[in-house]
């Protein structure tokens, strides 16, 4: 018996320094490399915001002369603003959005943003005239403009959509924009 005390006491005695080391230096390694490992991720700054638009103003980067209705009643109207610089990013976008109930029928506000557009200098890139769904889609400068017309099958109205998405480079955009 005491042979096998002998050599469990020289087996502790080789293996208790070496596990002690091992704890020793991955203690060491970890306060020299490893704190962050704890730490949460942080959130990632957004690309952009929403931002909604005081009642009877048209958002931010939609023509400001496009055909609107007196007295219309507005579903939305919102943009969306670029966050501040980001030295990674070398494109910006910012999308506008207004829709509204128009008085009109669907046939007749088709003509009038299609004549809207040509009239202003935008190249029509698609349309769609159907009996209870119209849109147009056009292209000027950095600006990709969409008009949707819609009839409610429930209520018979007539929504009229304008989203426009401007594309651009961070460098060009106007300091104010990214407030």
């Amino acid at each position: 018996m005491g042979i096998k005390r002998w050599k469990l006491a020289i087996f502790l005695a080789a293996i208790v320094p070496v596990l002690a080391a091992a704890v020793l230096l991955g203690f060491g390694y970890y306060q020299k490399y490893g704190k962050g490992w704890q730490k949460t991720t942080p959130t990632p700054t957004p690309l952009s915001r929403i931002i909604n638009v005081k009642s009877g103003e048209l958002p931010e980067n939609l023509p400001k002369d496009i055909i609107l209705e007196n007295s219309i009643q507005v579903l939305q109207s919102y943009y969306t603003r670029p966050s501040p610089y980001n030295k990674e990013l070398t494109l910006y976008q910012i999308q506008s959005s207004f829709s509204f109930v128009s008085k009109k029928e669907p046939d007749e506000n088709f003509a009038s943003y299609s004549k809207y557009l040509k009239t202003n200098n935008w190249q029509i890139t698609g349309s769609t005239d159907k009996e209870d769904v119209k849109r147009l889609t056009a292209i000027k400068g950095s600006d990709r403009l969409s008009i949707s017309i819609n009839v409610s099958p429930l209520s018979k109205e007539t929504t009229v959509g304008l989203f426009n998405i401007r594309v651009g480079l961070y460098s060009e955009l106007n300091k104010a924009q990214v407030k």
